[in-house]
């Protein structure tokens, strides 16, 4: 998979950091969705499980990858 602004210029350390801290941000507003969408019973629930399960685990991708980008102090 080829994401666009990954083919520009290469991005900076704090670029790159902020990129990834918005993605975890939306992925954290994605997870709790998901949740109501499952509790409110509008999709199947072993679908809706698997949905989840997928979010959560990009969720901790991106989790580890913003502590990996950020500085050290």
């Amino acid at each position: 998979m080829r994401i666009g602004w990954a083919d520009a210029a290469p991005l900076s350390r704090p670029d790159f950091t902020t990129k990834v801290a918005i993605a975890y941000k939306e992925c954290r507003e994605a997870v709790m969705l998901l949740r109501l969408i499952h509790d409110a019973r509008l999709l199947p629930a072993s679908r809706m499980t698997a949905i989840i399960a997928e979010a959560e685990e990009l969720r901790a991708i991106l989790s580890s990858s913003l502590k990996t980008a950020r500085p050290r102090t």
